[in-house]
């Protein structure tokens, strides 16, 4: 019974990590370029 239960919560967590990932990177590209993450959206960069 918990081998069915395993699985989907194994991949919830791998899906939120991979969101938390991306979001990070996000962040780290949007700061090299001179710009800040405001509501999820890259502001003030210089391109």
């Amino acid at each position: 019974m918990f081998k069915l239960i395993r699985l989907p919560v194994f991949a919830a967590i791998a899906f939120l990590a991979g969101i938390f990932h991306e979001r990070n990177a996000h962040t780290d590209r949007c700061t090299a370029v001179g710009g800040q993450v405001a509501e999820g959206l890259c502001k003030g960069a210089k391109q």
